[in-house]
């Protein structure tokens, strides 16, 4: 803060050196370009800092005046901070877009300090009322010049970047500034140059920011132009050459729009140039991919299945390198115990191995992670930071790891989910492209197949001694089968465990669909009394008659399963209301269809509709609870969940 502050102060003095027609008002205010590129590249923590050199520049006004311009003069670049950031704008100007938002939210920042500071000294100035719009354009033309101009220096300037550039280029570095001093020296200082012509030659010291953008980095390109600009206003305050005029409104406007023109073209030349660097970097990028993605699919499709775990590995080596991550590795489904296991993993120099580690992750480490698997989506991560709150359970692992970034993808082959690859960025967060995520997951499906195959290989290499037990299992198995019928045998209605089959899909769907489900359990009032007086025949009978009954009033889409003894279940893709009315439907159909010899008989009804993110288990609890409020109230009545 105290560093901005002072740099604030002396720029501010040398600032106050170009000022003329009104006191404090300059040709250009070059602390306004030092603290917006300060700000962006330190945060609006530094505000302060900003204030405190503000309050010393101004300080000859008295302190109640300085305070005041201060705050307009700090409150500016602030909400041109808070507008770049909200573009976002990229420091290094790599593109158009990037230029045309500067010139754009910078001058209507630029408003408030002349706003606020001629406020604040009109009261105490000889400035008249017909002046205030003269002095408020100039004092903004000023400030903006300066932060157009300054912030660029600020926010291109990378010491290993100047390094290089003095490394490799210095003699040309070298020229080109001769040349920017020296042609500016004789378009600006020229005693033979003036009239309109003069003005011409302005045009002259063009190619110079051109040579520069083209060539060199930003921090030069914008430093060519400063150079013109400090030579322009110099010129411009000796009334000499093309600014002669300077007295009057064309001079110094002249200053303004030579310094705005040869600073945007100077933005624009590096942003052309950082995009040509980008379609360059790009053009790399696919190449590098198809050389990468030909060399991987190539080995792992000719790896013989015995060496098929090395040539994995290999795959390994090629994707860290190729994707720049820290750690790769791919993890098996271990389906029976719902767990995960590495078993395949390559790690960067110096990065610390986790194979080891991570054995036998139960799937709810990642709530979540493998119902997105099995839909065949990726997971990305780009900051620990950023995890959502439903997977805090997986954060501790991932910290303890020291991940940063992470990207997964699914292993799927025929449409089963065999594992995943993973690639961990652990020095530092990152991005992955778009072409290096395309090529993720060409690797995962290249993967799954081989991880396929080599089962399928597996598979084939079984003895005959576990042929024998798996068929001898097999047959147990069909007869344990057989021995579970799916039907009722009395009402021919399914029975509870198919039902339990049916509700776990139905659930399932709903959720997935957003469709309705609703669930009525019901029972006959008073039946041990039908069965102790009539006889277990009869009772039967009365079941019988019942399921036939409410089976031909029910839809297509309705499911009705004998749920035990005299306990039915229906399942129906409906509303509750709509649910309750047909629980309503069947309580009547069943009271007015008399059965010799017991007569009229009456059930009792329980309604509930599934709730998001609700287990079919809950859902049964409900309806069950309604039903036993049924028989509470009175019988033969419907009552539904939630009442």
């Amino acid at each position: 803060m105290l560093f901005l502050a002072l740099a604030y102060f002396l720029s501010a003095r040398l600032g106050l050196e170009m000022s003329y027609t009104f006191d404090s008002i300059s040709l250009f205010w070059p602390p306004t370009g030092i603290a917006i590129g300060a700000l962006l590249r330190w945060g609006l923590g530094y505000w302060p800092g900003l204030y405190l050199g503000a309050m010393a520049a101004t300080g000859f006004h008295g302190l109640g005046t300085a305070a005041l311009i201060a705050i307009g003069n700090t409150l500016g670049p602030v909400l041109a901070v808070a507008l770049l950031r909200a573009l976002p704008l990229d420091p290094g100007f790599h593109n158009r877009r990037d230029v045309f938002g500067f010139l754009l939210m910078v001058p209507l920042a630029m408003t408030i300090p002349p706003t606020g500071g001629l406020l604040a000294i009109l009261p105490a100035t000889e400035i008249a009322s017909p002046l205030f719009l003269t002095a408020w354009i100039t004092w903004w033309l000023g400030d903006t010049v300066g932060a157009l101009l300054f912030a660029p220096l600020i926010l291109g300037f990378d010491r290993a970047v100047l390094r290089r550039a003095l490394r490799e280029q210095g003699r040309e570095l070298f020229i080109l500034l001769l040349a920017t001093v020296a042609g500016g020296g004789v378009v600006f200082f020229n005693p033979l140059a003036t009239g309109d012509h003069a003005v011409t030659l302005l045009l002259l010291l063009f190619p110079m920011l051109v040579w520069a953008g083209l060539r060199f980095p930003l921090w030069i390109v914008v430093l060519t132009a400063a150079l013109l600009a400090a030579l322009a206003a110099l010129a411009a305050l000796q009334q000499a050459g093309p600014f002669r005029m300077l007295g009057h409104r064309p001079g110094y406007e002249l200053v303004w729009l030579f310094t705005t023109t040869t600073t945007a073209i100077a933005l624009l030349v590096a942003a052309l140039q950082g995009e040509r660097h980008q379609f360059e970097q790009d053009l790399h990028a696919y190449n590098r991919f198809y050389r990468s993605a030909t060399l991987i699919t190539t080995r792992l499709a000719q790896a013989p299945l015995e060496q098929l775990d090395q040539a994995i590995r290999d795959m390994l080596v090629l994707l860290g390198d190729y994707s720049g991550a820290d750690r790769v590795y791919v993890f098996d489904n271990d389906w029976q115990r719902h767990e995960w296991n590495d078993r395949y993993e390559w790690c960067a120099p110096g990065i610390t191995a986790q194979i080891n580690q991570l054995q036998n992750v139960p799937f709810d480490t990642f709530p979540g992670l493998i119902d997105r698997f099995q839909r065949g989506e990726m997971y990305l991560l780009r900051n620990l930071d950023d995890m959502p709150p439903e997977h805090a359970l997986a954060r501790p692992l991932l910290a303890e790891q020291g991940i940063q970034s992470l990207v997964m993808y699914p292993l799927l082959a025929g449409g089963v989910l065999l594992g995943f690859s993973g690639y961990d960025a652990v020095r530092a967060p990152r991005l992955w492209s778009e072409q290096e995520l395309a090529l993720l997951k060409l690797a995962a499906d290249t993967l799954a197949e081989a991880l396929q195959r080599q089962q399928q290989h597996r598979a084939l290499q079984l003895t005959q001694h576990d042929l024998r037990e798996a068929n001898a299992r097999l047959t147990r198995a069909l007869a344990e089968l057989e021995c579970l019928a799916d039907t009722d045998k009395l009402t021919g209605l399914w029975n509870r465990r198919k039902f339990d089959a049916l509700l776990h899909s139905e659930v399932e769907r709903c959720h997935r669909y957003h469709q309705p489900l609703a669930l009525i359990l019901f029972d006959l009032d008073h039946f041990k009394h039908i069965n102790d007086k009539h006889g277990h025949i009869i009772g039967d009978q009365v079941l019988t008659s019942v399921a036939q009954t409410v089976t031909r009033h029910l839809r297509a889409s309705d499911t009705l399963a004998r749920w035990g003894g005299e306990e039915f279940v229906i399942l129906t893709p409906l509303r509750l209301n709509a649910a309750v009315a047909l629980a309503e439907k069947m309580r009547q159909l069943i009271a007015d269809q008399p059965i010799p010899p017991v007569g009229a008989i009456s059930a009792s009804l329980g309604v509930a509709e599934l709730n998001r993110s609700e287990s079919g288990e809950d859902l049964l609890r409900r309806a069950d609870a309604a039903l036993y409020r049924a028989k509470a109230t009175g019988r033969n009545r419907v009552a539904a969940a939630g009442d």
